[in-house]
């Protein structure tokens, strides 16, 4: 199967659909390395990190993979589609999971899937600012209360192969209260150019968004 154009991404549906999920598992179990008990492991939490067992996936990390520096390394594996264990959780709409795994490692949450996505960059297409949007600005932050200006402003302005940051994304798809939840997090992003040399003001202006361009 071939990965999706970003003109199918658009007209499609926003987060990948379980086809697409259980293609890529399938791919995942026969290509990751590792021996059988490895395998095992990545199967178990995967099918966790795609059904939202964030308990489960705790407890078996914690009894699994009780070396922080395996842990660290396994929950760094990467599918043959770049995909990580956070944009799993993500891209099936579980941010508890997601924060859970970012806890743990945090520098996945600026990982890039096969489309140059970080899991900030999935959570605008799908338009989910009350839950997942600002679960990964918190994590982002480091805590809800102390804000981590840099690593925030790196998430941000991360572009994906179409350059589009995730602020483009929300837009694109027309989420605007989470695209005016990413410029509040920071105003300068909305002047960011993609491919075609639009910013995400530009796009706003296209679609008569008042809110977003004032």
């Amino acid at each position: 199967m071939e990965p999706l154009t970003n003109r199918e991404v658009r007209t499609g549906t926003e987060l990948p659909s379980q086809e697409m999920i259980a293609h890529h598992r399938i791919q995942d179990f026969e290509e990751t390395d590792g021996d059988d008990d490895n395998l095992r492991l990545y199967q178990q939490l995967y099918s966790y990190a795609t059904h939202g067992n964030t308990n489960r996936f705790h407890d078996t990390t914690e009894k699994k993979l009780q070396d922080p520096n395996a842990r660290v390394q396994f929950l760094s594996r990467r599918s043959p589609q770049n995909i990580t264990f956070v944009h799993i959780a993500v891209s099936s709409g579980h941010a508890e999971l997601a924060a859970e795994i970012l806890q743990q490692h945090k520098p996945l949450l600026l990982e890039k899937n096969f489309e140059g996505d970080t899991v900030l960059h999935i959570a605008a297409k799908a338009g989910d600012v009350n839950t997942t949007t600002n679960t990964l600005l918190c994590e982002a932050r480091g805590t809800t209360n102390v804000e981590n200006i840099g690593d925030v402003l790196t998430l941000l302005r991360m572009k994906n192969n179409e350059e589009n940051t995730a602020l483009h994304e929300a837009l694109i798809r027309g989420h605007q209260s989470v695209a005016k939840c990413l410029i509040e997090a920071d105003p300068a992003v909305s002047l960011y150019t993609n491919k075609e040399q639009k910013s995400p003001l530009y796009l706003a202006a296209e679609q008569g968004l008042v809110e977003i361009v004032n």
